[in-house]
């Protein structure tokens, strides 16, 4: 930034008033470095290329950003960058709510004091989250600052509040945020973890490390990072071997004799990773099936990436709220408020179709949980409905249904054929624990 001169905002939010909502629509963004003594959420849109400070964090945003300030007096700003757009759509919220008020520490309120403390260093959520508040956000403004725009405010609070893996971005330092001794007994455990990940890790270790049983320790893990302590290690080791994916020779002979090939966004969170996959499927022959099973965690995507995948497959496979994403960030189609584009068969076969002609896709197919499936071409589709059954384990259902699907395309089925296969793998793998169980001879 040009100017190192912090000007201490002076907020129009009256005394007894819960929020102030600003929603405009600008040429350039041109917030100055500031700070104030409320909390505030900020959304940008069209914003690709603009700077935003928080703290001592700085970043280049994407198309879409929303920033969470729970902190008075941490000093940000929005600022041009290299951003291109000339309407650039902001929404911002200025409130203040005591963290420590007695109605936030009740059950139904926990998730949101939990996201104020992350918020005090500057709380930034993923696609995701910003897309489940979208329609409500844009709605709030033209809400009179009453009873109804209170609850509107509170359920985009709680919605927020859902998402563990938002980012928190200025430092603790700098935020003058205090680390309690809980959270540094969780810092510590981590620590070691991404130290030792290789090694054997046991509860019992970890647990006296911070002078608490074994007992203890997990249920206290699990309650302030939202995860079991063998799912975050597993998470940090599959972290470090997808963020690593080396190219080889050996891979790109695979490659140049494959039939099928299946890949996803998470596993191209990483540029040395995202590289490889790129070459992988560019070696492999132009007949082959190249599938983007998509999947939009965390903020591990952008658009370009997205893009760059579609321009790669020849499926894309997609569920109902994935769908509402990338509608949105590729297409520009956004869902009615409360609405997922799904729920409108015309809509759906709209963005679908759009979605197949703008990347070239051979087929589209689109899960919709419990309801059913389609699987879409440029002139057909089939549906199939979710059979009713008795749910053991849902891990495994996704892959084996896609696994199935491309199975009996290969073997020459027809799309309706094969989807209703798929379909009936699924659903037996639901019935069943675990992410592999042995198919029943029927369907084989």
């Amino acid at each position: 930034m040009e100017s190192n001169e912090i000007i201490q905002e002076l907020t129009p939010l009256g005394e007894h008033d819960l929020l102030y909502v600003a929603d405009r629509h600008k040429v350039c963004c041109d917030f100055p470095l500031h700070r104030h003594n409320l909390f505030e959420l900020n959304f940008v849109e069209h914003g690709a290329g603009c700077e935003r400070f928080v703290g001592d964090s700085v970043e280049t945003l994407d198309e879409y950003d929303l920033v969470l300030i729970a902190a008075p007096n941490l000093e940000h700003a929005w600022t041009q960058g290299q951003c291109t757009s000339t309407d650039i759509h902001e929404i911002t919220v200025q409130f203040y709510l005591d963290p420590s008020s007695g109605f936030l520490s009740t059950n139904p309120f926990r998730s949101i004091q939990k996201m104020f403390e992350r918020a005090q260093r500057g709380l930034a959520f993923p696609m995701a989250a910003i897309m489940s508040v979208y329609s409500r956000l844009s709605r709030l403004a033209s809400i009179p600052c009453g009873f109804e725009a209170a609850m509107e405010w509170m359920y985009i609070l709680h919605e927020l509040s859902k998402y563990d893996d938002a980012r928190e971005l200025s430092s603790s330092s700098f935020a003058q945020v205090r680390t309690t001794s809980e959270s540094r007994r969780v810092a510590r455990v981590k620590e070691y973890v991404s130290a030792h990940y290789m090694e054997e890790i046991r509860l019992e270790q970890l647990a006296a490390m911070v002078s608490m049983s074994p007992t203890a320790f997990s249920r206290f893990f699990k309650l302030r990072t939202g995860k079991s302590l063998s799912d975050y290690i597993v998470d940090v080791r599959l972290g470090v071997a997808w963020d690593n994916i080396p190219l080889t020779d050996e891979m790109l002979q695979v490659a140049r004799q494959a039939r099928a090939i299946c890949f996803g966004s998470l596993a191209q969170r990483s540029e040395v990773s995202r590289r490889t996959i790129h070459a992988f499927l560019d070696a492999a022959p132009s007949v082959a099936l190249r599938v983007f099973d998509i999947n939009l965690r965390q903020h591990w995507y952008t658009a370009d990436v997205i893009a760059e995948s579609l321009n790669r497959a020849n499926i894309l496979k997609i569920n109902d709220e994935e769908l509402d994403v990338v509608a949105t960030m590729l297409l520009g189609v956004a869902s009615e408020p409360g609405k997922l584009i799904a729920e409108d068969p015309e809509k759906t076969r709209a963005v679908c179709r759009d979605l197949i002609a703008k990347y070239d896709l051979r087929m589209l197919i689109l899960t919709c949980g419990a309801i059913g499936s389609y699987v879409f071409t440029d002139t057909a589709e089939s549906y199939v409905a979710t059979p009713k059954v008795k749910v053991a384990d849902t891990v495994g259902a996704g892959d084996s249904f896609t696994a199935t699907f491309v199975a009996q395309i290969l073997l020459g089925k027809t799309i309706p054929d094969a989807h209703r296969k798929a379909v009936q793998v699924s659903a037996f793998v639901c019935t069943q624990a675990g992410a592999m169980p042995v198919l029943p001879d029927e369907l084989k």
